[in-house]
């Protein structure tokens, strides 16, 4: 009952996380007069170090003929780092540009100055996009026809003294690190120390948005803990282009070490770090009403003060997004109790094409999703009387291996008994993020290996079974199948035979004496046996009195010795083995 009950609470959790009424876990919102126009607007000017901008009309589908103009500025000193969280335009007639520079900028003679043209989907966007000074421009544009669900993106302004150097100490809260004179290559010989440490009590997430360099030999290697000491702990060593998977620190200090050796020289590296998502985080909260989050897994509420009554009215919306090789998202709704589909309030769920499901009943806790792309929650809250705790999920990233012996692409990651491999941070936390709650089994790191000896031993026992009913039956048939034998007299006289005190007397010069005829021949009268001598007859071509006595040749037949029966001496006499003449 315990072990259904946690797996149901892990799914719910899941669910809430990546719901409709929470766009984002990490930054959760209440909406506020400003923020009522952020979501969803049509273009804007923006003047803060970070934020977010959306196409216009989301959560739901943009409109058709739209050109919409957003002009974000952050402060002296920095550059931008736009990073797109949700991206789904039409493949033809719809796209989004962003332009390097001040709201002057515009696509009227300044296409020089464009960074980035985007459509299609979020597989379509492969580079980092960074501002070269304060100011950045992006243009949207719909044509007449097929509309999506659009784009949503965030900002981050990037402290230029930070980028490009040769590592540095690092306390704020958000930061970046690159590799050496970033975006140009990095130079030969390097040796880079990048410290972050947080204030007490918070963790490190790093994500890698870019890794570029000689494989094998100019390598960025990750440490858990505060230097290079005996006390830190490598998480692990990359190089060539494939991207390290979302690194979390287990306590308040990561480093990173960049080494290069002398030659051949790469694009190089560009991270990003923050503070890490707490395991369960309110959607709906007083910062901002959309957001995003990139994380291995936790659990998700409606709200602040949840199990208490949420406020209303309210829309907060979430995006989950996946992350290299974790290319799916599970969610699964643990609680919910809102004013319902009657009353207005709903949780949907929809990934970045279509509708997943909406949520607005009690009775729909334990409903699971998964997407392999993104998973939106929007969460609408209209005016209410009377209390309702709101929602609870559980969510994860994780990516499938196939077969029973398939590993896990990363060795610190667990593999559920579904085949699913999830980060080991997240096993034995209370909460179901297998989708079997297989990583809640305190014996589920055997549990595969256990499997498979149940089957081989089930296999063999099965085997061993059907080897003994095969046996009894064989046994039984036999039994009841009649022996050929020889009459009784012919079998006690072969009896007789096959003991020494059967032989013939010893041959008296050279030739074996015929037995009494009272033995041999049985009737009265019967006609001498041609194949015995007297004494001084000539000699029985049949016997020699220097090889080993022929116990056959004294055999009864009915009345005297059978002339197709001769005695091999290569071989040893046995019993009744009788040969028969070599013609």
């Amino acid at each position: 009952m315990v072990e259904r009950l946690c797996r149901v609470l892990a799914v719910v959790s899941l669910y809430i996380l990546i719901s409709p009424g929470c766009i984002q876990c990490k930054y959760g919102a209440h909406i506020n007069d400003r923020d009522e126009r952020a979501i969803g607007d049509c273009g804007g000017t923006y003047a803060d170090d970070t934020g977010f901008i959306t196409s216009p009309g989301y959560p739901d589908y943009y409109s058709d003929n739209v050109d919409c103009e957003y002009y974000i500025t952050v402060s002296d000193g920095y550059v931008i780092h736009l990073i797109f969280r949700e991206f789904y335009l039409a493949s033809y007639g719809d796209y989004l540009s962003v332009y390097d520079g001040p709201s002057e900028l515009k696509p009227n003679g300044y296409y020089e100055d464009r960074i980035a043209y985007l459509k299609g989907t979020m597989s379509d966007i492969t580079d980092v996009i960074i501002s070269t000074d304060v100011n950045i421009t992006v243009l949207f544009h719909s044509d007449s026809s097929n509309t999506f669900p659009g784009f949503y993106a965030t900002w981050t302004a990037i402290n230029v003294n930070t980028m490009g150097i040769c590592g540095s100490t690092y306390t704020d809260d958000i930061g970046t690190l690159t590799s050496p004179g970033y975006p140009a290559d990095y130079s030969n010989n390097a040796d880079c120390y990048f410290y972050i440490t947080l204030s007490s009590g918070n963790r490190i997430q790093l994500m890698f948005y870019e890794l570029d360099t000689e494989r094998d030999n100019d390598l960025v290697e990750v440490y858990d803990g505060d230097g290079i000491s005996s006390s830190a702990v490598l998480i692990g060593s990359y190089s060539g282009t494939d991207r390290p998977p979302l690194i979390t620190s287990t306590g308040n200090s990561l480093t990173v070490h960049f080494t290069s050796d002398y030659s051949t020289t790469k694009d190089g590296f560009y991270a990003m770090y923050s503070v890490a998502a707490s395991f369960e985080t309110a959607v709906c909260t007083i910062s901002e009403p959309v957001g995003s989050i990139t994380s291995m897994g936790g659990t998700i509420v409606s709200h602040t003060s949840y199990p208490g009554d949420y406020s209303s009215p309210q829309t907060c919306v979430l995006t989950l997004t996946n992350f290299e090789a974790y290319t799916y998202i599970y969610l699964k709704f643990l609680e919910i109790d809102v004013y319902g589909c009657s009353g207005g309030d709903y949780i949907r769920v929809d990934d970045d094409n279509e509708e997943l499901g909406t949520i607005c009943e009690s009775s729909h806790v334990g409903t699971e999703f998964t997407s392999n792309t993104l998973i939106k929650i929007t969460f609408n809250a209209v005016s209410h009387t009377g209390t309702y705790q709101g929602f609870k999920a559980v969510y994860s990233l994780y990516y499938r291996t196939y077969f029973s012996s398939d590993t896990c692409d990363y060795s610190t990651d667990f593999k559920c008994d579904n085949g699913n491999c999830i980060d080991s941070s997240l096993r034995s936390d209370g909460y179901d993020h297998c989708g079997d709650n297989s990583d809640e089994n305190s014996s589920s790191s055997t549990s595969s290996s256990s499997t498979t000896l149940i089957i081989i031993g089930v296999v063999i026992g099965v085997i061993v079974f059907l080897v003994i009913i095969i046996g009894a039956i064989c046994y039984w048939m036999k039994s009841k199948t009649p022996s050929a034998t020889s009459p009784a007299t012919t079998n006690t006289t072969h009896r007789a035979l096959a003991n020494e005190s059967a032989f013939p007397p010893t041959p008296v010069g050279g030739y074996y004496q015929p037995p009494e005829a009272t033995t041999v021949n049985k009737g009265v009268g019967a006609a001498p046996n041609p194949y015995t001598q007297a004494q001084s007859a000539a000699p029985n071509p049949y016997y020699n009195a220097n090889e080993v006595p022929n116990p056959y040749a004294n055999q009864i037949n009915q009345g005297g010795y059978n002339p197709n029966m001769v005695y091999n001496p290569s071989e040893p006499a046995k019993g009744n083995d009788v040969k028969p003449l070599i013609e």
